[in-house]
């Protein structure tokens, strides 16, 4: 980006540090490199030239000051070659090494790993699931399977306390390890919703009714997720989560919430109940700094907490908030202003930014997007929805590695590679031609503890 905009003049301003960095991490290595354009360029020549270009911005970036998630590794390997009496303090530090997701770690983070702590004044242990290595680092070559198949003495866990007998026989179909999940406690028979491809919602209807249908043998508040693939490439016709819910926005994740808007962000949080206190502090200390200024002046989150602690006022924030967190009923403006009357009268507040009741353009496009659920129009909201005062969650299967719901729904999806049937997945693909596809439905199917439903196109 950063060479993109200097060959085209292009300057782009940034009020924080923050935004900029917002701005390069919403932006993917694919447009990354995409905008590295070349002219009448053989194609031979063309990859190469690319490459070159590419490590040419990279060095640009790093005089900067600016730095990858890649840089880490690199820049600690060349500081172990120039120091190498640091691993001995390192291994005194951490006798005990624990290395958990071990599936998940790239080439540049074994390698290291390995430099550090393979060592007999070390005990370093892995742990991890190979089914479960979903992220390609933008290389094919994952090297999981090799982590594992050379750890010697390895123990293998079989038995889950986190999904029931059913869910861990369907899971065991797609384990590429050819690993048969034992539970030690009894759920529901799997759930197959058979669809039109004319019609994909309808598998959303027939699970929210079935969902509905079996509401008193879920817990009392239960999470409950549509999950499936969101291929960038795929061909119009294939399907993905917008083809069974129009209004799915990927881009659009819990982690990511931001607002300028009060109200919402109380909204968001209460209504999906997501996060710990941290996360949802944050959430609204962004938005509630999005509002300040001192001598018509804008400030930063970070100069507005300054400030507040110099005052000896951020406790009194962390009390508002807390107390926010907690009411469950709809806050008024004039309370927001009472609120704030305690603190130093430099802090100017718009509250009609803080407070409006509009939300921005982008966000009312997705709070006026609906679903039709049995004839109703259901609102979608931040990709979510509510029917009978059960939520149901929307999220890509990426999106959910790692957590557990009560029940998952599964959509048949198109990834941005290719699909294939279900029956191929489950077990006959004798070739393993499908690895990244079955482990992506392993995730998948090991999300939910109780019930468990795939949608099945009829064809």
């Amino acid at each position: 980006l950063f060479g993109f905009w200097a060959s085209q003049g292009v300057t782009k301003r940034f009020a924080t540090f923050e935004q900029f960095v917002s701005y390069l991490l919403n932006h993917t290595a694919e447009e990354y490199y995409s905008h590295l354009k070349l002219v009448n360029v053989e194609p031979k020549r063309k990859a190469k030239i690319q490459h070159i270009k590419a490590q040419r911005i990279q060095k640009k970036l790093v005089s900067e000051g600016f730095f990858t998630y890649e840089d880490m590794f690199k820049y600690a390997s060349i500081f172990i070659k120039t120091y190498p009496r640091i691993l001995e303090i390192i291994r005194h530090k951490f006798p005990l090494v624990i290395v958990d997701e071990a599936q998940d770690t790239t080439q540049q983070q074994h390698d290291i790993l390995e430099l550090c702590f393979a060592n007999e004044a070390v005990v370093f242990q892995r742990i991890g699931d190979p089914d479960q290595a979903i992220y390609d680092f933008g290389s094919k070559d994952n090297i999981s399977d090799k982590i594992f198949s050379r750890l010697d003495p390895s123990m293998k866990i079989t038995e889950t306390h986190r999904f029931c007998k059913e869910i861990a026989a369907e899971a065991s179909r797609y384990s590429l390890t050819g690993t048969n999940i034992v539970s030690n406690f009894k759920g529901y028979d799997i759930k197959e919703i058979s669809f039109n491809v004319t019609s994909p919602s309808s598998a959303i209807e027939a699970f929210v009714n079935y969902i509905c249908a079996n509401r008193k043998c879920l817990p009392q508040d239960p999470k409950i997720k549509i999950i499936g693939a969101q291929g960038e490439n795929s061909e119009p016709s294939a399907l993905d989560i917008q083809s069974y819910i129009p209004a799915f926005n990927k881009r659009i994740q819990k982690s990511k919430f931001r607002t300028s808007n009060l109200f919402q962000a109380l909204e968001y949080i209460h209504k999906n109940r997501c996060g710990n206190f941290t996360e949802n502090y944050e959430i609204l200390v962004d938005c509630i700094a999005q509002s300040v200024s001192i001598n018509e002046k804008v400030v930063s989150k970070k100069e507005f907490l300054n400030i507040l602690y110099e005052k000896s006022q951020l406790d009194t924030l962390n009390n508002i908030i807390y107390m926010w967190l907690n009411v469950k009923t709809p806050i008024a403006l004039d309370s927001v202003k009472q609120d704030f009357s305690c603190f130093d009268t430099s802090l100017v507040f718009d509250y009609n930014k803080l407070c409006d009741s509009k939300y921005r353009e982008e966000e009312q496009i997705l709070i006026n997007s609906t679903i039709t659920i049995n004839g109703r129009e259901i609102p979608v909201v931040n990709n979510s929805f509510q029917v009978n005062g059960i939520t149901f969650y929307v999220d890509t299967i990426h999106g959910v590695k790692g957590e557990t719901h009560d029940a998952t729904l599964v959509l048949a999806t198109k990834d941005k590679t290719r699909t294939t049937d279900i029956q191929t997945l489950r077990g006959q693909d004798k070739k393993n031609t499908y690895r990244a596809q079955r482990k992506k439905i392993y995730v998948a199917v090991t999300r939910p503890k109780y019930i468990l439903a795939i949608a099945v196109p009829q064809s």
